[in-house]
């Protein structure tokens, strides 16, 4: 898939937040919440803008790498009191939840599914 200067135009109230990750943070993930639904403006290679909506998945990953060309990385829209969780570092502690002990001595909990 190209998109050519894409633009968010408009985006959905309902959000879900999932695990993501990103090359520039190999093993690290966090959970971001993003909107269900997005509309984005791009140009075809006639110079035409053409305007698509993205749902679920599609419109999580568009929106990441939009992020991206925006100068922005996943770990500025995670959760106020999320922390990126390494990949190696969660262990289940609990029935659906992992546990980190980060060198400070905090704790954060996650799903254990983001990893």
């Amino acid at each position: 898939m190209i998109l050519l200067n894409p633009k968010i135009t408009d985006r959905s109230d309902e959000t879900d937040e999932q695990c993501e990750g990103c090359l520039g943070f190999f093993d690290v993930r966090g959970l971001v919440p993003r909107p269900l639904k997005i509309t984005v403006e791009t140009t075809a290679l006639n110079g035409e803008p053409v305007t698509t909506v993205y749902e679920r998945g599609l419109a999580r990953l568009i929106h990441h790498e939009i992020d991206h060309l925006d100068g922005m990385l996943y770990i500025a829209r995670m959760s106020a009191w999320g922390t990126p969780i390494p990949r190696g570092g969660v262990s289940a502690d609990r029935p659906g939840m992992g546990v980190l002990v980060s060198g400070s001595g905090m704790l954060a909990e996650t799903p254990v599914g983001c990893r």
